[in-house]
């Protein structure tokens, strides 16, 4: 039961990063993130339409995550790391073995470290989620090219 509740949160967090794009299957889904290409809280304040109360608010709102959940990977770490796991999980014919334990554990690993974007999408304006996608599509763009 705790691996269905686990995976359909997975999912959940998937759909929200989900660009549909198709890829070579040969994905690490293990090991830290190589190099972060800037800091969460430049990531979070890079938004140009941002207000300054609402970038303090960022702020604020990091700080006490990163004391609940450590500390907080960059934006697309966390898009390229989730697609991998993605990538994994839909090759999975069965969802009680070892290995899909390993990835629902790695899940929880990397849900952890992206806990600033879990709650990023929940009222976004049909222009947020286009640019959030181009954002996202740039991302695992880079990942591809630096591999």
């Amino acid at each position: 039961m705790e691996t269905n509740v686990k995976l359909t949160l997975f999912l959940t967090f998937l759909t929200i990063l989900s660009c549909g794009r198709k890829t070579n299957n040969q994905e690490v889904i293990t090991g830290e993130p190589v190099a972060k290409e800037q800091g969460l809280a430049d990531a979070l304040a890079a938004d140009t339409a941002q207000k300054i109360h609402e970038i303090k608010e960022q702020k604020e709102n990091l700080e006490r995550i990163e004391k609940k959940y450590g500390e907080q990977w960059g934006f697309c770490e966390c898009v390229t790391v989730n697609d991998s796991i993605d990538k994994a999980v839909k090759k999975l014919v069965d969802f009680e073995t070892p290995e899909a334990e390993r990835l629902l554990e790695r899940f929880e690993y990397v849900s952890n470290k992206c806990q600033a974007f879990l709650g990023m999408d929940a009222n976004r304006t049909p222009e947020e989620r286009e640019k959030h996608e181009r954002k996202v599509k740039k991302c695992l763009a880079e990942a591809r090219n630096n591999k």
